[in-house]
């Protein structure tokens, strides 16, 4: 009897602790994207959503962010070009033109006046560059030696011509 009392007991603290968890992470999306509009700028953890192939695409399309587009309790919708990407909210790093809304509202409050900077978030394209090349998240231009050279060996091996010309070049400072 005992035994069948600990085992019920044990399935109901399970249960609970799993129920628990379902509703604090719904309040916790809920309260993080309360000041979220369609079309902000998104940061991405790069090693979670470069399995989606967003970041091939925003690298192609010169791009910084992620756009935006929707969200619900279970996934978000961002965009790059013309196409809408379904990823986990875990993918979100921020949303970096909420941020700015926020610094702004809160500059202008305290300030009583417009502060000299935009409450928005432009995306920022470096025509002169070519893409904005990174990898996990860092850009080839923060990169030692011994980094370049890894990813280079493995951009060759998976046909990425671009990253690894990027890498080349990096190689070159150090020589």
């Amino acid at each position: 009897m005992q035994i069948l009392a600990f085992i019920i007991g044990s399935i109901s603290v399970i249960v609970i602790a799993i129920s628990l968890n379902h509703i604090l992470k719904g309040i916790s999306r809920k309260s993080k994207s309360k000041n979220w509009k369609v079309g902000d700028k998104i940061i991405l953890e790069n090693h979670i959503a470069e399995n989606q192939g967003i970041l091939d695409k925003m690298n192609k399309e010169n791009k910084k962010y992620a756009d935006l587009l929707g969200w619900s309790g279970k996934d978000v919708y961002l965009g790059c070009g013309q196409t809408v990407y379904k990823l986990p909210w875990k993918s979100i790093s921020s949303n970096k033109s909420a941020l700015w809304r926020s610094n702004f509202d809160e500059c202008k409050k305290f300030m009583k006046e417009e502060p000299g900077f935009d409450g928005g978030v432009s995306e920022e394209k470096n025509k002169d560059s070519g893409p904005l090349l990174s990898i996990d998240g860092q850009p080839i231009e923060t990169m030692n030696e011994t980094l370049c050279k890894i990813h280079l060996e493995k951009a060759l091996k998976e046909e990425k011509y671009e990253l690894a010309e990027a890498l080349r070049k990096r190689l070159e400072n150090f020589r």
